[in-house]
């Protein structure tokens, strides 16, 4: 594994459970983490994520293996037979920039993934351009077909998230919600959110 990824992989995992044991997040919780196609690749990577999740005390539910879709599109059997060893294993897998890449379905049909996440060149154009819409809602009636969960990334306002609400999307990402920041701020930020009302979170 290359040492940054690993290093991401690591501080990812380490928050994620000390949050746990914070209770400032529930067991459901879980962290993304983005890999390069050389990982998935390799044979090991399914015993090198059981390892890191074990030493953090976490299990493989707590980690979704991210991928975006022109790396998966490009690559062969060996990326099925990881991905598929993954999703056995208890990992969730998503594939990143869904619908940016010259594959999308043959890539879903072929690997395990169990989650698409729309791109957020259609999101942040939903409202204006019509077509940006009804390419949002086909993947989300694919999406639906199929069974995958979904999420929304670069979601920036009420509206675009009302739409997505509408549309059936399950989870949304974006500066609506919270821009990057280091560990700490992410501490509060979950720490303001557990003491508020649920109406208000």
């Amino acid at each position: 594994m290359a040492p940054l990824t690993d290093l991401i992989l690591q501080c990812s995992l380490a928050a994620l459970a000390q949050w746990r044991d914070a209770n400032l997040v529930t067991d459901a919780a879980y962290t993304s983490v983005n890999f390069p196609p050389a990982a998935l690749l390799d044979p090991q990577f399914p015993v090198y994520l059981s390892a890191a999740m074990a030493a953090h005390q976490l299990p493989p539910s707590a980690l979704c293996v991210e991928i975006t879709e022109s790396d998966a599109a490009a690559r062969g059997e060996t990326m099925e037979r990881i991905t598929a060893q993954l999703r056995q294993q208890g990992f969730r897998l998503a594939i990143d920039d869904f619908g940016t890449g010259y594959s999308s379905l043959s890539t879903l049909n072929r690997l395990s993934f169990d989650t698409v996440k729309i791109d957020q060149s259609f999101v942040r154009g939903m409202l204006d351009q019509p077509r940006l819409h009804e390419m949002v809602r086909a993947i989300v009636g694919m999406a639906r077909a199929l069974g995958l969960r979904l999420v929304a990334e670069g979601v920036e306002t009420a509206q675009q998230a009302q739409l997505l609400d509408q549309e059936g999307v399950d989870r949304m990402q974006g500066y609506l919600y919270a821009r990057p920041m280091p560990e700490n701020a992410v501490r509060r930020w979950l720490q303001e959110r557990s003491a508020a009302p649920p109406s208000a979170v």
